[in-house]
């Protein structure tokens, strides 16, 4: 009988779960309305990976914002944890555990935002909107200034640097947000009905331009929409319903 050694089975390649970069738990948060409590959350789970696309889907009135406002921390929560990975390599951080004034700073340096009313300072020319962002963490230099104009040259609006924000189109002055919430290189862009004011043409261009450079800056994008053909563009795709994610 061959005494052949048994070959060894090849080990397993073990994939490395990717580290968590929000993290929400339990989560609740109910309004009063003439003399009526009113339960929006109820009780949400949420958990979003390092570097990845998800959209959160829900009919009107389901609580997108209001879950938004809470997990950057503009609301505060009735029950339930919310947590950052503040830096790559540092472990999740309760928001609870911060003063006001370093969850305001460290807000603005850890989210971008983009809104649906676009949210731009009509004062201010399309690269000043962008430079503002920066500002209000007090990161502006001279390598901020060229950072600007490289974000708005990315965002295909180069020869709109100092145009006045209120004689831009719609398309151009969501161009000119997606510049800004990209400004102080967040890990994560919050993009609330990013096209709920553009036509149909512009909105899908909008869409693979954030796509796009949220890939190219290995940043998350964390989406709220209503169309289900600008869900199935990122990577993951949950439901709010009943106060809780499903």
């Amino acid at each position: 009988m061959s005494r052949k050694a048994a070959k060894k089975a090849p080990a397993k390649r073990q994939t490395k779960k990717p580290a968590t970069l929000l993290k929400v738990s339990g989560v609740k948060k109910s309004f009063e309305d003439s003399g009526k409590i009113i339960e929006v959350l109820k009780g949400a789970d949420f958990e979003m990976p390092v570097s990845t696309s998800m959209s959160i889907m829900g009919a009107s009135g389901s609580g997108k914002s209001t879950f938004l406002n809470t997990l950057c921390g503009l609301e505060t929560i009735d029950e339930g944890t919310i947590k950052w990975r503040v830096e790559k390599e540092k472990p999740l951080q309760s928001i609870s555990d911060f003063s006001t004034s370093e969850l305001a700073r460290l807000r603005g340096k850890f989210f971008g935002f983009i809104f649906q009313s676009y949210h731009l300072i009509p004062e201010l020319n399309a690269i000043e909107n962008v430079i503002i962002s920066a500002k209000l963490v007090g990161r502006v230099s001279a390598e901020t200034k060229n950072r600007a104009k490289t974000l708005m040259e990315t965002v295909g609006l180069a020869d709109r640097l100092k145009h006045p924000v209120q004689k831009l189109s719609g398309g151009e002055r969501q161009r000119v947000a997606i510049a800004r919430a990209l400004i102080n290189d967040p890990l994560v862009i919050l993009a609330d009905e990013p096209t709920g004011n553009l036509d149909e043409h512009t909105a899908n261009e909008i869409m693979e331009l954030l796509i796009k450079v949220c890939n190219e800056s290995r940043g998350s994008l964390l989406l709220v929409t209503h169309n289900p053909d600008f869900a199935k563009l990122t990577e993951q795709e949950v439901h709010l319903q009943d106060g809780r994610f499903i």
